[in-house]
């Protein structure tokens, strides 16, 4: 008797939670009791984790080595705290995906999965489109005239928008091209512009030039397409949310009476004073920083809010010093060198681009590593780069590990 194991891919596992926390993220008021979000974020961190043990490098060693080091000056700066933890483990999380993004057999074993579960992605678009399509004419969705759905505030439904219209275009990749689909895509873009999260109006604009790139360039049908969206986006836009808030915070004088600061919800202030207060550290502190407990200590003594910086750079520059904050920049422009060279194997030849400008302006102004859909987000930016790839070399270089 010939006895079979049975193999469970773990880019299999990570597929099906992409589409799980998905539905999470667009449900949160209905998970957030049992805490659901967290446990499928704490399940992508052990399967990579896994994924790291199964196909360990020399580079993932010096990678390992430098979380280390990062995790534990915090954790003796501000202990085991919950902000602490929370910092850590969404940062290791982004630090470990990004550096096995940068594979090919990690891509490529990703895309085969992706294609696998095809079926799975469907029902996922139908799902959330249908929940967002119920959201918006529900008033409890509303706080005032913000749209947030279902979602845990107004940025995560914005970046919760991004991730529908990727799994659309990832659905419709190899899909013959047909104007009805467009309109597909007008659910996520209310939802962006009705969430008045300005920064993930850039993400939606780098969708819609990746759709454009993939869908709509090589045809005649653009030049009268191309006019009409740009009209309707605009008319959108204007008697939006996100128009509203634009105007509204420009002219708040309880946030700020400089419009530049106003408009940025105060952000300008409180950086300032946590740009100020890094320059007074001692030279070991601005090695290896304070922790990110103080980090919140020092906008809440000195700005009045409770607040983390709501930027990458500053929160590391702060609580990792420059030890964390140069990790974490050599991590990005590593991809982005990656991404560079295979430029010319990319359907999409601007990808590293946008996908540096993706992380850069969410890392700017409300933070990357600490929003797993901001890593989903990624996760299917590159494998749309690499969906065309054929089949049997899929096969091939998709083993299990």
């Amino acid at each position: 008797m010939v006895k079979s194991e049975m193999k469970v891919s773990p880019y299999d596992l990570f597929v099906k939670l992409i589409c799980l926390y998905g539905v999470i993220s667009f449900l949160y008021t209905f998970f957030s009791r049992i805490y659901a979000s967290y446990i499928v974020g704490f399940s992508f961190l052990l399967i990579i984790g896994y994924i790291y043990l199964k196909t360990l490098k020399r580079k993932d060693i010096t990678i390992i080595l430098f979380l280390f080091l990062t995790i534990f000056s915090t954790l003796v700066n501000s202990g085991i705290s919950s902000a602490n933890l929370q910092h850590n483990m969404y940062f290791s999380f982004s630090i470990l995906l990004i550096n096995k993004l940068c594979e090919y057999s990690f891509r490529k074993k990703l895309v085969f999965s992706f294609k696998k579960n095809e079926k799975l992605i469907l029902v996922t678009v139908i799902t959330l489109s249908f929940i967002s399509l119920l959201s918006f004419f529900i008033p409890n969705c509303y706080s005032g005239y913000v749209y947030s759905g279902f979602a845990a505030n107004f940025h995560s439904v914005g970046i919760n928008m991004g991730y529908l219209a990727l799994l659309i275009i990832l659905y419709l990749y190899n899909k013959e091209f047909k104007l009805v689909y467009l309109l597909w895509f007008v659910i996520p873009l209310i939802g962006v512009v009705e969430s008045t999260a300005r920064i993930s109006l850039v993400t939606i604009i780098l969708i819609i030039y990746i759709y454009y790139q993939l869908k709509l360039k090589g045809r005649n049908l653009k030049y009268l397409l191309i006019p009409i969206l740009f009209y309707g986006v605009f008319k959108l836009f204007i008697n939006s949310s996100s128009y509203e808030k634009f105007i509204l915070a420009a002219n708040d004088q309880y946030i700020s009476t400089n419009r530049l600061e106003a408009v940025t919800s105060g952000r300008l202030t409180w950086w300032k004073i946590d740009i100020d207060t890094f320059l007074n550290f001692d030279f070991f502190n601005k090695l290896f920083g304070v922790g990110n407990d103080f980090v919140y200590y020092i906008n809440k003594t000195q700005y009045g809010l409770d607040i983390w910086a709501h930027n990458d750079f500053i929160q590391l520059l702060l609580a990792t010093g420059f030890v964390g904050l140069s990790g974490y920049v050599i991590i990005i422009s590593y991809l982005y060198i990656t991404l560079f060279k295979i430029r010319k194997k990319i359907p999409v030849k601007l990808m590293p681009e946008i996908v540096l400008v993706f992380i850069a302006s969410i890392a700017m102004f409300n933070g990357y590593y600490l929003g797993t859909q901001n890593s989903i987000c990624l996760i299917l930016m590159l494998v749309i780069s690499s969906y065309n790839a054929k089949w049997k070399e899929e096969r091939k270089n998709a083993q299990y590990v």
